[in-house]
């Protein structure tokens, strides 16, 4: 199953971070392709940064047309990043996909093995309080199969991703009742809108 494998995925990060010797750790996954140069990029820009973490941009290469009209409805859901997400203090959060780490800061803190998609990463930055950058020339393509981009599997996404985060801001940011409500409430009126941009512009890519 998806939740098993993305699980999974977090434990073979951890069996590889503490096998790694070098003194910084570079993580990928196996469907990304990496152009010429992605690495020196990657590293060097980490080293003259002066942050801790750096997160490159990930693109994303699909074979067929994405779902809907608008690109920007399902970048997040196929882990097409072009701008940095951002935790609530502002600190720029890394994808697994293409990140580069001093190996001190995984000394502080693995990534949590229980968490999945999409939090894995922002779990992680807060545990183990790492500063991070983001460096869009130190990117890599995402490769993704018809089947991967599927009006299928976006909705399957959509609602696993949305109840782990749902989860994990319950479970361990412990935020107060009236914060959730206020964003369940921003959650509900995206919706309504989301429904009426499929109603009018004929576009599945608004579910």
């Amino acid at each position: 199953r998806r939740a098993d494998r993305e699980r999974l995925s977090g434990a073979a990060r951890n069996r590889g971070i503490r096998a790694a010797r070098g003194d910084i750790v570079v993580l990928m996954d196996d469907d990304a392709v990496a152009p010429e140069l992605w690495l020196e990029k990657l590293a060097v820009g980490l080293e003259q940064s002066g942050a801790e973490v750096a997160g490159g941009a990930i693109r994303l290469r699909a074979e067929g047309p994405l779902i809907g009209k608008h690109r920007e409805e399902v970048r997040a859901l196929f882990a097409e990043v072009l701008e940095p997400a951002r935790t609530d203090d502002g600190r720029v959060v890394p994808v697994t996909c293409n990140m580069a780490a001093f190996r001190k800061v995984f000394d502080r803190a693995l990534f949590d093995e229980t968490v999945r998609p999409p939090v894995e990463e922002v779990d992680w930055l807060v545990r183990a309080q790492a500063t991070s950058v983001f460096l869009p020339d130190a990117w890599l393509w995402h490769e993704k199969s018809p089947k991967e981009v599927s009006l299928g599997a976006a909705l399957r996404l959509a609602w696993s991703r949305g109840s782990e985060t749902g989860w994990w801001s319950r479970a361990r940011l412990r935020r107060p009742l009236s914060r959730r409500v206020r964003e369940a409430g921003m959650s509900a009126w995206t919706m309504f809108f989301s429904v009426g941009h499929v109603a009018r512009r004929r576009c599945v890519g608004g579910l």
